[in-house]
């Protein structure tokens, strides 16, 4: 048995969670279960629970502290055993949730359009950092949700390619393969570029890009070049970056 509570396009870093046992007896209790979190295509456990007697007496409430560092946009409920009473009732009439809450970027830019004005490279004008900041403390928006990163095969040493959005220095590398790619989604969102920087990766100072397209898609299958780069030498040196 489960419960599952969608908050649709908002994502939140969860650190506390509260369930209520419900007002028809001291029994059926909920003991063992799973807290998990949905990413959009997998479930996560989040934190799980075998014989947790916190739950007793109807009416009764507790709250969990959680270590999470991931934005989920749904929250399950997994009862994985049988309840106080040895029977498969879930029995639960509260539910409420305390961490960090990420809004929906699109609904802020309706207000006009946001001006994300180049300064220098990595400054705090870009996107991603606009993104990222919604909520004061900067968190990479690849991994909250925010946007969507895709690509090519990565080498097996390599970090996830989140760290493309993110602001530190990093190995973040493709395998060693003919047409490799890296691709961000920015959903709901629209945006007309005037600049783009970016970053080599840390391990050395060789294995810099040299040829590549930047292209910009509106529908997901036709692409269109923004511009191409043919022996471009602007990366040199680990960490090296440019616009």
């Amino acid at each position: 048995m489960w419960f599952v509570f969608d908050f649709k396009e908002r994502r939140i870093i969860p650190q506390r969670y509260t369930l209520r046992h419900y007002s028809s007896w001291d029994l059926e209790a909920l003991r063992n279960w799973r807290f998990e979190g949905w990413d959009g295509q997998n479930w996560t456990m989040i934190s799980e629970h075998v014989n947790d007697e916190s739950l007793h007496g109807k009416g009764s409430t507790h709250t969990w502290e959680v270590n999470c560092n991931t934005a989920f946009s749904s929250f399950r409920i997994f009862q994985t055993a049988k309840n106080s009473n040895a029977h498969h009732y879930l029995c639960i009439s509260g539910f409420e949730i305390y961490g960090k809450l990420f809004t929906p970027p699109v609904a802020v830019a309706k207000r006009g359009p946001v001006q994300l004005r180049y300064a220098y490279d990595f400054d705090t004008n870009g996107l991603f950092y606009w993104l990222g900041s919604r909520t004061g403390s900067w968190i990479n928006p690849a991994e909250t949700g925010l946007v969507a990163v895709t690509h090519s095969t990565l080498a097996a040493d390599s970090v996830p390619a989140t760290a493309i959005c993110g602001r530190e220095v990093v190995r973040c590398v493709s395998m060693p393969k003919p047409n490799m790619w890296f691709s961000v989604d920015l959903k709901d969102l629209r945006l007309c570029p005037t600049h783009y920087s970016l970053r080599h990766y840390s391990t050395w100072d060789t294995e810099a890009l040299r040829s590549w397209r930047f292209e910009a898609t509106v529908d997901g299958h036709s692409w269109t070049i923004l511009s191409e780069h043919s022996n471009d030498k602007s990366l040199l040196g680990k960490g090296s970056s440019s616009w």
